[in-house]
């Protein structure tokens, strides 16, 4: 398990909605998303100096 099927899901539901708004076929990065997420949750654990914990998910 990689923690990143919240990214998966959310990118297909934004390129479903992109096709009902007649913007044509997108494909979008899931892993994109996914691994700035990642860099978010490092900073965050680096500038608390290890308070915080790495946990599956976006959150």
């Amino acid at each position: 398990m990689s923690g990143t099927c919240w990214s998966f899901s959310s990118t297909s539901l934004l390129e479903s909605e992109l096709l009902k708004m007649g913007k044509g076929e997108v494909d979008l990065s899931e892993m994109f998303i996914a691994r700035y997420s990642l860099k978010r949750k490092v900073q965050r654990h680096l500038k608390l100096k290890g308070g915080n914990y790495f946990t599956p998910g976006g959150q």
